[in-house]
């Protein structure tokens, strides 16, 4: 609305009348004027129609309808899926859950069982039993019984047996007179037999002659010919009795363990390792041979003071034959 106020000393100027009804006229025309602006507006569907209904400031109201098929009005329809939900909710719980109640009870029982596997073995004279259960009567002795005999004239040999000892007395008295007798009737020739036996027997003997692997590092002390060996071992088969004789040089450096000499394959073997030592001077080294070896081993030997210097080593052992 506009309201238009005008000065009465503008109308009458200059003693001519002004006729402002016409003017005045068209003001309350614009007073009584209403503004034709709109309150509240609504719009539905039904179909392709399309209702729009609002209603101006003053109250009045208008409806407007028209056709609206490029639209398409799709409200979600979620009763299949509140079915579905409503099914699930309703299904009955199948799922078995696992009662532990029996299994705990068993174990507890077992827990509390006692326990019968702790036995223990008695062994009273040669009756062995268990504890909780049954005995056995060992036989005495194990495997075989212990026999003692004697299948030489004049020993005799007796049996004493108490609880838990078994004796065997061994009489010699009665061979012992029959040799004693024996020996007072023996021969001359008897006697010349008897010690040319034990003769032989001391000197029962084998030479055995060995050789140098290499001649470059180590070699022979002195000229070797047939009747002079430079490494021999002479063995008594009746003793077991050997020595070892080494006569040798060294000529260049050695490294430790070296294989320097080798006895022949059907020579005896010693029963445990023999070793000797020797210097020269300041310088010294040493050889060896190991249990059950047929080959001669040096030590670390790399002095040149010790080289081409004359060395005889003998080795006394026990050695067997294999």
């Amino acid at each position: 609305m506009v309201k238009i106020v005008i000065d009465p000393s503008c109308i009458n100027q200059g003693g001519s009348t002004y006729d402002d009804t016409e003017v005045l006229n068209r003001i309350k025309a614009l007073e009584g004027k209403t503004d034709n602006f709109v309150s509240e507006v609504t719009v539905s569907r039904e179909g392709d129609k399309v209702k729009l209904k609002y209603t101006r400031v003053d109250g009045t109201s208008s409806e407007v309808e028209f056709d609206d098929k490029d639209t398409i009005s799709m409200a979600y329809d979620d009763s299949a899926l509140r079915a579905r939900i409503e099914a699930l909710e309703a299904k009955p719980d199948k799922d078995t859950v696992y009662d532990d109640t029996e299994v705990k009870n068993r174990l507890t029982a077992l827990e509390a069982k006692e326990d019968s596997d702790k036995q223990t073995l008695t062994l009273t004279g040669n009756e062995l039993s268990i504890s909780n259960g049954n005995s056995v009567t060992l036989p005495v002795g194990v495997g075989k019984e212990f026999v003692v005999t004697s299948d030489t004239e004049g020993v005799v040999v007796t049996k004493a047996e108490t609880d838990s000892t078994t004796t065997y007395n061994v009489n010699l008295d009665d061979a012992l007179n029959k040799f004693y007798k024996k020996a007072e009737t023996y021969t001359k020739k008897e006697v010349d037999n008897l010690l040319t036996t034990q003769e032989n027997k001391a000197t029962d003997l084998t030479v055995y002659k060995g050789t140098f692997t290499d001649k470059t590092k180590v070699k022979e002390g002195d000229f070797e010919g047939p009747n002079t060996p430079r490494i021999t071992l002479t063995y008594s088969s009746s003793t077991g009795v050997g020595i070892l004789k080494i006569d040798m040089k060294v000529m260049s450096p050695v490294a430790k363990s070296t294989i320097v000499a080798n006895l022949p394959a059907d020579a005896p073997v010693p029963v445990t390792l023999i070793e000797s030592q020797v210097w020269v001077g300041n310088v010294d080294t040493s050889v060896w041979v190991d249990t059950g070896s047929r080959s001669l081993r040096m030590s670390y030997t790399a002095n040149p003071d010790i080289f081409n210097k004359r060395i005889i080593i003998n080795i006394p052992g026990i050695f067997k034959k294999v």
